[in-house]
């Protein structure tokens, strides 16, 4: 944990809700760790995650209004690199905002009017969404996903080609050999 804030979001972060303790602002539920809670806003975790990677808030809304002008409840790529999404179940500003992280948005289940999640270790969350709406926003989150990553992928390209290395044309295969590390004792 680092910079004051004492939660690092990570790739077990299954979600991060409102807390049921006054003392803390945010309740996270993580898969290895169980119930945590933070005295942070979950926008502030979710900030902080993104300034860990090298992106902030503020540039992913921007690019995604560039893109996709009309897109309401953005969900936020945390790292293009491990598929780690974390999606709203409202506005980001609504006081019961749930985000729940996209990767465990598989086994989706409907009651009444909110959804429940299960999880690979039998457990299940409740989420205050429909089952379509979450399935809206997983398909947003891909979305947005996909867009970094292409940008990532075009960024990383133009780099390459400007130190001078070839890049193969379409359709040609690259042959990629993995050197082992030397063990450092």
């Amino acid at each position: 944990m680092s910079n004051g804030v004492d939660y690092d979001l990570n790739r077990n972060t299954v979600l991060l809700g409102i807390s049921d303790r006054p003392e803390y602002l945010t309740r996270i539920y993580d898969r290895k760790l169980g119930i945590v809670y933070s005295r942070f806003k979950a926008l502030t975790l979710i900030n902080h995650a993104l300034m860990l990677n090298g992106f902030t808030i503020d540039g992913q809304r921007k690019a995604m209004d560039y893109n996709y002008p009309k897109m309401n409840k953005l969900p936020v790529v945390i790292s293009p690199f491990f598929t780690f999404v974390m999606i709203p179940t409202h506005s980001p500003s609504h006081p019961n905002c749930v985000w729940v992280n996209m990767a465990f948005c598989r086994n989706i289940k409907t009651h009444k009017s909110h959804s429940i999640i299960k999880l690979s270790n039998g457990k299940a969350i409740e989420l205050p969404i429909s089952r379509n709406a979450l399935v809206k926003q997983i398909e947003k989150g891909a979305l947005c996903l996909i867009l970094q990553q292409k940008s990532f992928n075009t960024y990383m390209v133009m780099a390459l080609q400007k130190q001078g290395h070839r890049m193969p044309r379409k359709g040609r295969i690259i042959k990629v050999r993995y050197i082992k590390p030397k063990d450092f004792n």
